[in-house]
């Protein structure tokens, strides 16, 4: 359970961030139901479904009208939070290779999105983009806007010189805002945002770096990393086996017996993994029902027969306990 207390440090610390540019908590968390980890100041083993923390940022976005909200709330972002990263960038040979390291090791944060390096452009520069992960709920650009200049903060602490030359972000959003916030040119993307970093200095050694401290807090990441993964593999698992059946009607014990393990034994691996049976079934319908609902544009009923429900009026009261809302009147708001 390691890498979850990186997601609890940064999640309680985009919270705190969200706080400080005036947004209510408790707003922020209604109706996402993973944010309840979050209630307080306090750290709960765990961690945050990525459709519920991108449903927080674009109720964030809504509830702030602040078009540079991502930015302001990177800023404000305690470096601390994201744990083992931050020594392991500053003890990297050289910034290229600290930010490798945070394209390798950021999952341990989000599964929101990688960064990637492009291929065949200018000499002397280095672009960089920033490639969402695939999910029912889209991506917030205030999100992404926030990962950027995170991003940008660290190498500018690392490196002898400033390497990042532009940042490319989508063109309707607040170009001149954010060039002078962020103090960097910033040029238009599509479809991903970017970093242009000048290859020349991301080569530079970082210095007073320590090799001993980069060498034992890279092996602790990529022992979260593996551990990660063997939790994931589990969990996809068990979310597989629920799919195939009727979901909301496949229970734990119906698991268990697929995977021929002892029902406590099946909840304590879970646990271990921060998350529960319960968790994830819930994860899958909402995933599902959104899928069938936004994107094929099912009827609700048929929605309902598809996910297992005996009765229409059991997915309403489901749904609703998820999104605060009915499924027509979710359906009705997004595709307005």
């Amino acid at each position: 359970m390691r890498h979850f207390h990186i997601t609890n440090l940064w999640i309680s610390g985009v919270f705190a961030g969200f706080e400080r540019l005036g947004l209510d908590r408790a707003a922020l968390m209604a109706g996402i139901s993973s944010a309840n980890n979050y209630a307080d100041n306090s750290l709960n083993p765990g961690s945050m479904e990525l459709g519920d923390a991108r449903r927080l940022w674009h109720r964030a976005e809504e509830l702030s009208e602040n078009t540079t909200l991502g930015a302001q709330l990177g800023l404000l972002q305690n470096q601390r939070a994201s744990g083992v990263l931050m020594p392991i960038c500053w003890h990297s040979p050289t910034p290229i290779q600290a930010f490798q390291h945070i394209a390798s090791f950021q999952s341990l944060i989000s599964d929101n999105g990688l960064y990637r390096i492009r291929d065949n452009e200018k000499p002397g520069l280095t672009v960089c983009e920033y490639v969402p992960s695939a999910h029912s709920v889209p991506p917030n650009r205030q999100q992404i806007l926030s990962v950027i200049t995170g991003t940008i903060l660290v190498l500018r602490a690392i490196s002898p010189q400033d390497p990042v030359l532009a940042v490319g972000i989508p063109e309707d959003m607040a170009h001149k805002e954010l060039s002078k916030l962020l103090d960097v040119h910033v040029t238009p993307a599509s479809p991903y945002f970017s970093l242009h970093l000048d290859s020349n200095l991301m080569q530079l050694p970082i210095e007073g770096r320590d090799e001993h401290l980069y060498e034992i807090n890279l092996a602790y990441a990529e022992g979260m990393i593996r551990h990660k993964r063997e939790g994931k593999s589990l969990r996809e698992d068990v979310k597989q086996m629920i799919e195939q059946g009727a979901p909301a009607q496949v229970t734990i014990e119906d698991v268990a017996r697929e995977l021929d393990v002892n029902k406590r034994v099946l909840q304590r691996l879970l646990a271990e993994q921060g998350s529960s049976f319960r968790q994830l079934k819930e994860s899958l319908l909402k995933e599902k029902a959104l899928a069938l609902l936004i994107t094929e544009r099912w009827e609700i009923s048929a929605i309902a027969q598809e996910l297992g429900y005996s009765e229409v009026s059991a997915f309403h009261r489901a749904f609703k306990s998820w999104f605060s809302a009915s499924p027509k009147q979710f359906r009705d708001t997004a595709m307005a």
